[in-house]
């Protein structure tokens, strides 16, 4: 299978092991937090930010927030 720059994926990465709980957020242009990005004719391709959520088992909740940029989603080489 091809990565997500078209070239060979490696072999997986595990970034954390033991997850109990994960969810992804995302947040649209007007600030309104969404469990999923289907944007409306007049909205850009991406939202304005993503959340991330997760605990590890025995551990306290990570949140990750990130701002994405303003403009048309970048194009994938084919």
């Amino acid at each position: 299978p091809l990565g997500g720059d078209g070239r060979p994926a490696g072999p997986p990465t595990v970034l954390a092991s033991e997850v109990t709980s994960f969810a992804l957020r995302y947040r649209s242009p007007s600030g309104e937090w969404r469990a999923q990005w289907t944007p409306s004719a007049s909205e850009p391709p991406l939202p304005a930010a993503v959340e991330l959520r997760f605990t590890r088992r025995g551990q306290a909740e990570v949140l990750l927030r990130v701002a994405l940029p303003e403009g048309p989603a970048p194009q994938v080489p084919a």
